[in-house]
């Protein structure tokens, strides 16, 4: 009986994802002409006019995968069907072929399924690039650590990282080069050196996401979401529990401009009473420009907090046991405690914590990261290391 629910179980999901696919299908711009070749291929439309800005790319040189059908190939699906082939990864695959690229990019560097093409294109260059921290709860170090694989599994040409201990992660598992070269889109705002005055502001960096907002549903204590809402809102009220108490005001950075009502009204049911109020993403680049708008942050393990700390901005990180892998330095540096980080947010500790940091001179500051420069956010203005390499490998 067990067994036929588990193979009704598998069937159920297999009949979901057919669906989710075909619903997107139906959305799908359809093109009907075979794909020019190109220089560079963007694997994944995720990322892509950032890249193509951010990089100065010419549109000459360039041509765009849709992975999650955004646009959908009849050329290369009557191309593979006529092969009897039919699969995504086949469609994929063909797409591929047809552009013929030196380099094919990823932005989304936790799709693990593009460390399986490049023993199917050996002449080809394949190039993914860090957006976002991954921990074991993150789906891609989940698959990576249960498999516990040689590294001939998965591999590629380069893997630029935000920092050495990213480099260090991620060479244990993909046959590749990982290059350190700090956060895309950090490397791309401009570094503002200027030495703002104390404002009183203390700033939150915001987790929030529909996921977590769905997890709320139904309150299970083993969804990673859940999780993330239960840690980021018991934080967070400590927090403003502290700027009462000690005349701040709490800034919320806020994360995607068409999620704001939901945001908004996300926080006013956990913060109740507490004053607050937000600096708004409005666009691309405004959670940097917040960044200089507060004292200190508060950073729920966000790949932002890890950013700012590269900018040499006071930042007090913290972390939650259950979220596996989110502790500071992990799994490089064991203790859960430090001068700027913790994996205890009760009341007492978040205000030694602020007070700690609060007041330190900025030379003090800067000479405290220096020691943990590993494990922080590499900075390298306007991504010069990145676009070195793509010459490099273009030529």
């Amino acid at each position: 009986m067990h067994h036929i629910i588990e193979v009704l179980k598998k069937n159920l999901i297999l009949i979901n994802f057919m669906i989710q696919r075909f619903l997107q299908f139906l959305k799908a711009k359809i093109s009907f002409s075979k794909p020019q070749k190109r220089e560079i291929l963007f694997f994944d439309k995720t990322g892509y006019s950032n890249l193509v800005s951010i990089l100065k790319l010419k549109e000459s040189q360039i041509s765009c995968c849709c992975n999650r059908l955004e646009e959908f190939n009849l050329y290369i699906f009557f191309k593979i069907l006529l092969r009897r082939k039919i699969s995504y990864k086949s469609y994929l695959v063909e797409f591929i072929n047809l552009t013929n690229p030196k380099l094919v990019i990823t932005y989304i560097d936790n799709n693990l399924f593009f460390y399986k093409l490049k023993k199917k294109f050996p002449r080809i260059k394949f190039l993914s690039i860090q957006n976002g921290y991954r921990f074991l709860n993150d789906e891609m170090l989940t698959t990576l650590n249960k498999r516990n694989s040689s590294k001939n599994f998965y591999s590629s040409d380069f893997y630029f990282v935000f920092n050495v201990q990213m480099k260090k992660i991620m060479e244990k598992y993909i046959d590749t080069e990982c290059i350190v070269s700090g956060s895309l889109r950090n490397n791309h705002f401009k570094m503002d050196y200027s030495n703002n005055l104390l404002n009183g502001n203390i700033g939150f960096i915001s987790r929030f996401t529909p996921a977590i907002l769905k997890s709320l549903e139904k309150k299970d204590e083993k969804n990673p979401n859940f999780i993330v809402h239960n840690f980021s809102s018991k934080l967070i009220c400590n927090v403003a529990k502290y700027c009462k108490k000690n005349n701040k005001k709490l800034m919320i950075l806020t994360t995607q401009p068409h999620l704001l009502e939901k945001e908004k009204k996300y926080y006013s049911q956990v913060l109740g009473s507490y004053n607050f109020d937000y600096l708004y993403k409005k666009g691309e680049y405004d959670s940097y420009s917040n960044l200089y708008k507060v004292d200190l942050l508060i950073s729920p393990s966000s790949t932002l907090g890890s950013e700012a700390l590269g900018r040499n901005l006071k930042v007090l990180t913290f972390s939650d046991d259950k979220i596996l892998g989110s502790n500071f330095g992990w799994p490089f540096i064991h203790e859960l405690e430090g001068i700027f980080f913790s994996n205890n947010y009760k009341y007492e500790n978040v205000e030694k914590k602020i007070d700690q940091i609060y007041n330190l001179s900025d030379e003090k500051w800067k000479k405290l990261l220096a020691d943990y420069s590993d494990y922080t956010c590499f900075v390298d203005e306007d991504n010069q290391i990145l676009k070195n390499k793509i010459d490099e490998i273009l030529k």
